[in-house]
């Protein structure tokens, strides 16, 4: 399905500039989120092939501190390690705490996020991402 639009030219009304694109592409350069909400034990996301992360943001919805880890791995730290979420907050990670944003770029990549001890808490994790390969 083509979806065409004419736009004016500031200035010049009688100049137009056509547009066309297909629902796929428009979709292709859409930056999708992957989310974890409501996260009280271990889980996983995914990050689809020709992806790469470009933010994390955090909420943590109880007032009960608890530590993650993001990993490539059940278990790991390779993309965040030990960060400390305070009680009752929500906030976008510094790009200095995500240590690791591309994958294989052919394949699907999981991510899991674990914890120790989740003490009770109760997270919601969305993971802002990239098309890097078009």
């Amino acid at each position: 399905m083509a979806i065409e639009s004419d736009f004016k030219f500031l200035g010049n009304t009688t100049d137009k500039l056509k547009v066309r694109a297909t629902l796929e592409e428009l979709q292709d350069n859409m930056s999708p989120t992957e989310s974890s909400e409501n996260t009280t034990e271990n889980r996983s996301v995914s990050v689809p092939a020709g992806y790469v992360i470009n933010q994390i943001i955090i909420q943590n919805t109880t007032a009960n501190l608890v530590t993650i880890n993001i990993g490539t791995t059940d278990g790991g730290s390779d993309v965040v390690s030990g960060l400390i979420v305070a009680i009752s907050s929500l906030g976008a990670l510094l790009d200095s705490l995500i240590l690791k944003r591309v994958f294989n770029l052919a394949a699907s990549q999981t991510l899991y996020i674990t914890s120790l001890n989740w003490n009770s808490a109760s997270l919601n994790v969305y993971i802002k991402l990239e098309k890097l390969i078009y």
